[in-house]
């Protein structure tokens, strides 16, 4: 849209917005300043500030308040000719609410521009939804930064083994939003710390990759669907040599398991043996056997044999085995305490028989887990 299509379109636009929400609006030129007919008894911002809410508009993607003060706030929207900025429109200035109500009402009202603006074909709105993109990376990039020198860290394993529990635990919840969010966290953090070793940095995210599949059979999917989804995985990750591929394509991995788990987790068998294995982890350091899990349950043994198979596609020793040593591996992680205690806390007959599990099952002593981490 041209300059002359938007003056002419502008009227109708402002009286819609203002019948619904009782806001007034501004027409601007690029700089801001003000082209519309004003009303003496409006009080619009001058053009540097007008120009500076279209600007911020422009760049989060979406209309977005400034706050002139401790009590009066503007926004805008900008005016595009293709991907150009031509122009723009700015609202009076307003008095902020006090209550929250009030104060939902006028976020609603600054949206509804947004939308308004697209109706009228003002906006270019993939250029603003990709700043808006644009913006929410360098965000999430400036956070896991912050994150990194916050802590004084170094090495990028200590960044994935603080945020991998996190990522693990929203997965197992089904939170497919802030999952996407914490392993964004960890890849941006792992990926600004350890650029030099990218082959030790993919054994990593390909250790990742196996933790975000358990615990996606964990939250409820089939086993045969998500050990299907990492068929070939290893090759896959081998032949990538580019960070923003990896990232890619353990971002499409997270949504596949996701959605996998979407799919089945309304399945009251899979509800069920997730009870089971809440039950397992919070009764670890008991002698657990399977007739008294599946009693739990609700199953009998045999059938609890069965499903335990179908739905993890392990058997009831190994799903035991594998929480004891994830147990194992966060006190390791997150305490001093001695091997012995650490054993009896996560149901190992003694020390002895804990080390020799947990090197079968990870490939290092605890002791040598311990100062990996």
């Amino acid at each position: 849209m041209d300059m002359s299509n938007a003056q002419k379109s502008f009227p109708s636009l402002r009286d819609d917005y203002f019948s619904f929400w009782g806001w007034n609006l501004c027409l601007s030129d690029s700089e801001g300043k003000l082209l519309s007919e004003q009303n003496p008894s409006i009080t619009y911002p001058d053009f540097q500030t007008s120009n500076l809410a279209i600007e911020e508009a422009q760049r989060w993607g979406a209309p977005s308040i400034l706050q002139l003060d401790d009590s009066r706030v503007i926004w805008g929207l900008p005016i595009h000719d293709n991907q150009k900025r031509i122009g723009g429109i700015v609202s009076e200035i307003v008095n902020l609410p006090n209550d929250q109500k009030s104060l939902h009402v006028l976020h609603q009202s600054v949206d509804a521009l947004f939308e308004l603006g697209n109706q009228y074909n003002f906006i270019n709105a993939s250029l603003l939804q990709l700043h808006q993109l644009e913006e929410n990376r360098e965000k999430e990039r400036a956070e896991a930064i912050h994150l990194t020198k916050a802590l004084h860290r170094k090495d990028f394993r200590q960044i994935y083994v603080q945020e991998e529990p996190r990522l693990i635990n929203c997965i197992r919840l089904g939170d497919q939003e802030e999952a996407r969010e914490r392993l964004n966290r960890i890849l941006v953090a792992v990926f600004h710390l350890g650029k030099s070793r990218f082959e030790l940095l993919k054994s990593y995210l390909l250790e990742l990759l196996s933790m975000m599949s358990r615990a996606a059979v964990e939250a409820g999917a089939k086993g045969e669907a998500i050990w299907g989804l990492n068929f070939g995985a290893l090759q896959e990750l081998g032949d990538i040599e580019d960070e923003e591929e990896l990232s890619s394509y353990l971002v499409q991995r997270l949504d596949a398991l996701m959605n996998e788990i979407q799919h089945q987790s309304e399945h009251p068998n899979h509800q069920l043996m997730q009870k089971a294995r809440e039950y397992m982890e919070s009764n670890l350091h008991l002698p657990l056997k399977r007739e008294d899990v599946a009693r739990h349950a609700g199953f009998s043994e045999s059938h609890f044999a069965h499903l335990m198979s179908k739905v993890f596609c392990q058997s009831f020793r190994e799903v035991l085995t594998d929480i004891r040593v994830d147990r194992a591996k966060k006190l390791l992680r997150t305490t001093q305490g001695p091997l012995s205690e650490i054993a009896l806390d996560c149901g190992f007959s003694d020390q002895s028989h804990f080390s020799r599990v947990f090197s079968k099952t990870t490939g290092t002593s605890p002791r040598g887990y311990r100062k990996q981490t």
